[in-house]
């Protein structure tokens, strides 16, 4: 094509764009394939056309009006409830109350809660896609847009809220949870999203997609209310422990009295089988004793108030070394540690954690004289703690057993012991948000490591 001129028009001085057109077909004698160029003429044809900007003014619209189509087909056809919405007066009466002085957001929308409702009415949809009507169960567009004061329940103005916060503060990218309902009354629970754009002349637009998140509000009720239920009965199981171990000690304690002074004054008066018998049930009282006063000690844990401070821990190692010494002296033990850390800690549970990890150590002795060492690692904002010893060790199969309340690897004749203190050593380390496991093998000695926040 060619663009003329008309007569008396002044050509432009600004260059043409020259775009060279050719037409060309083989020559079906040529050997080497060489196109003959038409109109009939050597070379091409040389046609000036329109102007730079007039061609990229064109191409800007046609690849504009492309985006739009693209846009507007992804918009309609994503499967999740999305809308448009214009805050340019919202954001233009926002930036009027900048001018007069208010900077403190939270502070000024909670004085004056009109307006939120004044700044949300505000605020324009301009378009809905099919998944949002979906979600409302809306037939239309229309139907959606002329109800849309019915979809929200007066439960979503906070929301509102924190949404004009985060407009004021320039914020490009923002969610909100918001109570809302179906157009037949259903209520939903959605997970707002908005995606904030400016353009160049001042409109202020918003994607915003709507995620249904009710199935998910109702099962965190439901898993409070069960977190709840379970507190009280671990409450009421700790409470009825502590009664139960405390109410059993005294007839406890008069049974085996009243049999030990048997013993004493019956002792060979009796055959031997009575001997034995009486035997039995003082070592049976006995046994039962430290049971309950294990059972007192676990469930004082977990009733105990705590006193959470920074807690050096060799100054409490020593005191439970100071505990211990019987113990130490009369099986030839050593107890080693390295430098130890300053940790968030309640220091009697501390005290008592570190009495059960050690004396656990002395009592699962082997041949040799018992070793044990204390040392502590850093790991983010927590230390480790490690207790390793040089005694029997433990099976992998039994390293989560070891920890239930009442769990004996051994015969009472070999080692003695309720099998309680691990228990408590869990329950206290869980009860200060650590964790507590071990390493070990049979023959090779045990390490017992457990996790506590440091003073920092």
């Amino acid at each position: 094509m060619r663009v003329s001129k008309k007569a008396g028009a002044t050509i432009p001085t600004r260059p043409y764009l020259r775009v060279d057109i050719g037409f060309a077909r083989r020559d079906p004698t040529s050997t080497g394939g060489v196109a003959d160029k038409l109109p009939g003429r050597a070379g091409l044809q040389s046609m000036p056309l329109c102007d730079e900007s007039c061609i990229q003014s064109a191409v800007s619209s046609s690849l504009m009006s492309n985006a739009e189509r693209q846009y507007q087909e992804i918009f309609e056809h994503t499967p999740v409830a999305l809308w448009q919405e214009d805050y340019t007066e919202t954001c233009a009466h926002i930036e009027r109350l900048r001018a007069q002085g208010i900077t403190d957001w939270p502070a000024y929308f909670d004085e004056h809660p009109e307006k939120v409702r004044e700044l949300a009415s505000r605020v324009q949809i301009l378009d809905i896609n099919q998944y949002a009507l979906k979600l409302f169960r809306a037939k239309s567009k229309e139907d959606l847009l002329i109800s849309i004061d019915r979809v929200f329940d007066p439960e979503s103005m906070p929301s509102c809220k924190d949404q004009l916060i985060a407009l004021a503060g320039g914020d490009r990218h923002f969610e909100t949870e918001v109570a809302s309902r179906t157009l037949q009354g259903q209520r939903l629970h959605l997970l707002r999203q908005i995606q904030i754009i400016r353009s160049h002349d001042s409109c202020v637009r918003g994607l915003v997609s709507l995620i249904d998140i009710s199935r998910r509000k109702e099962m965190e009720v439901e898993l409070r209310a069960m977190n709840l239920e379970l507190e009280r009965s671990n409450q009421d199981l700790e409470h009825f422990a502590y009664l139960a171990s405390h109410d059993l000690q005294e007839p406890l304690r008069m049974i085996s009295s009243y049999t030990q002074l048997l013993a004493r004054r019956y002792q060979g008066q009796l055959d031997e089988k009575a001997d034995k018998f009486i035997h039995y049930i003082v070592d049976g009282a006995k046994r039962m004793q430290a049971l309950i006063g294990d059972l007192l000690e676990l469930s004082r844990v977990g009733t105990a108030s705590r006193t959470l401070r920074p807690v050096d821990c060799a100054v409490v190692l020593d005191r439970v070394l100071a505990n211990l010494s019987g113990m130490l002296e009369e099986r030839g033990g050593d107890v080693t540690h390295d430098d130890l850390p300053t940790v968030f800690f309640d220091s009697s549970q501390l005290g008592l954690l570190l009495q059960n990890l050690i004396s656990n150590a002395l009592k699962f002795r082997g041949k040799q004289a018992p070793r044990v060492h204390v040392s502590a690692r850093k790991e983010g904002r927590m230390w480790i703690l490690a207790i390793r010893d040089n005694g029997i060790g433990i099976a992998d199969k039994h390293h989560e057993e070891v920890f239930e309340i009442f769990r004996r690897l051994h015969l009472r004749e070999e080692y003695p012991g309720t099998g309680v203190g691990l228990a408590i050593a869990k329950k206290i380390v869980e009860r200060h948000g650590g964790t507590i496991w071990l390493e070990s093998a049979p023959g090779k000695g045990s390490t017992f490591y457990f996790s506590v926040m440091g003073t920092n």
